[in-house]
């Protein structure tokens, strides 16, 4: 009867420990899911808000280039940078290209321009193309990453992740529209792309366009 008893208790004891064996297992696999799924659950979290800062850049973007005071006629690089228009100084809408203030500071590549721009009284023709950049005007990025500390500490205080890949892109073409000539282009598509990158994942971009007529200065 006592040999019994004992053999009672040790299968007791037995079964509990095996229980608890388990119990452990099945909190280890769960705490391995979870420190699984956070680290993912935050980068979409940051992927999503970074997007949204983006469509909010270029969206401002894109209003000041439908700007009245701007209009079809004065879509060059002359006058967004304000190179030639006192109402824009210093360049509101691209960056004019100058030297950096000191070896960390970035700068903008140079607006460009090429085919037959629009004027007052004429259309673009379709081979008309502009390209400029606003990464510094809007404060997207201020600074690089030349290898030495002193610019790195500056470069994690950009509003965007990211290393020099970071940019924010006008492009501004000749579209079809109904003129009295074939090469005329009475409407030219602007795009604003937002492109950057953050640690260990690749480049990220966001794009938008809108059409902007000539008779929008009528």
């Amino acid at each position: 009867m006592a040999n019994t008893n004992l053999m009672r208790r040790s299968r007791t004891r037995g079964f509990n420990l095996i229980e608890v064996l388990v119990a452990v297992f099945i909190l280890a696999c769960m705490a391995l899911m979870f420190a699984a799924v956070v680290p993912s659950s935050l980068r979409s979290i940051r992927t999503a808000n970074y997007y949204n800062l983006a469509a909010i850049v270029a969206q401002r973007k894109l209003d000041q280039l439908m700007d009245p005071s701007i209009g079809y006629s004065n879509l060059t690089v002359a006058t967004l940078t304000g190179e030639d228009a006192a109402v824009y100084p210093g360049g509101r809408v691209i960056s004019r290209n100058v030297a950096p203030a000191d070896a960390c500071s970035w700068v903008d590549p140079a607006g460009v321009q090429s085919g037959v721009a629009p004027t007052s009284s004429t259309y673009a023709k379709k081979n008309y193309s502009l390209t400029g950049y606003f990464t510094t005007l809007d404060g997207l990025r201020r600074y690089k990453d030349n290898g030495t500390p002193a610019c790195r500490e500056l470069l994690t205080k950009n509003a965007f992740p990211g290393d020099s890949d970071v940019e924010g892109k006008i492009v501004i073409e000749g579209w079809q529209g109904k003129t009295s000539s074939v090469s005329d282009s009475s409407l030219l598509k602007a795009t604003v792309t937002i492109t950057w990158r953050t640690s260990g994942q690749g480049k990220s971009s966001y794009t938008t366009s809108t059409l902007i007529p000539k008779s929008s200065i009528l």
